[in-house]
Formats: structure tokens, sequence, C-alpha cells
């Protein structure tokens, strides 16, 4: 439901943009977070957000969603796999077990479903993780 994908969406990126602070996965990624689509040609690090897939769970009285989202990091052209892993380590770190706001829903909770691994592709090291997502009926 694209509903429930924004609504989700706009839940993980809130949760990954509410520390701004030095040493912080925003801070890692220059506030570089996108959805769906990073705009071409950033060198830059940098991370993109997307809904793999969304299942409603109805019941007679609401309604809960999991959700499949992956979370893309691209290091800044030139950087290592270890800043890289750096950054994706913030990352796990953020939202692994953590609680989400979702709007039109109870709550929510993300949890890692896939680590990711290096990938080097155009001269940049990229790191696709995928994550869990459950937001429960209101």
């Amino acid at each position: 439901m694209a509903h429930d994908q924004e609504s989700i969406l706009a839940g993980v990126i809130a949760k990954l943009t509410a520390s701004q602070s030095a040493g912080t996965f925003y801070e890692a990624v220059g506030g570089r977070i996108y959805r769906t689509i990073a705009p071409p040609d950033k060198a830059e690090a940098l991370a993109v957000v997307s809904v793999v897939e969304d299942e409603p769970d109805r019941y007679f009285d609401g309604c809960d969603t999991f959700a499949t989202l992956q979370i893309s990091i691209f290091g800044a052209r030139g950087s290592s796999e270890t800043t890289v892993q750096a950054i994706t380590k913030k990352l796990l770190d953020l939202l692994d077990g953590a609680a989400l706001t979702i709007t039109g829903h109870g709550g929510g909770q993300a949890w890692v479903e896939n680590r990711g691994i290096p990938v080097h592709e155009d001269h940049r090291i990229q790191i696709v993780t995928l994550w869990g997502i459950a937001a429960t009926a209101a």
C-alpha cells in the first residue's frame, strides 16, 4: 500500500536524521539520505532508503504492515572498505532493534535482516543492507 510505504519510509528516515551531531550516522553520510534513488553523479558518501516489499496483515480492528527495506550505503569515491563498513556499523547501531514512530500506526520496530558485504561498483564501495519493519495497528 503506497500510503503505508510512505509512512514507513518517513518513520525510518526520521530515525536516521533525529541525531545530527558529530559521530552519528547522519554526520557520516553528510546528511545525504535519499528516498529510492540518489541524484546522479554524487561523489560523496550517501545513503538510499527504499521499500523492497510490504505486506499488510489485516484484522477486524486494524492492520499491521510488515515491510522489507533496503538501505544502501555508498562510500565517497576513493574511500576504503573500512570507511564504508564504519558508516554501516553506525547504521546498524542506530536502527537494529529501534522503535519507530510511523504515522497511521500504533508504532513500529526495525531489525536487520542482512548486514550486506562491500561491493566495488563504479569506483565506489557500496554496502546494501536489508531491514524488516513491523508497523503495528493503530
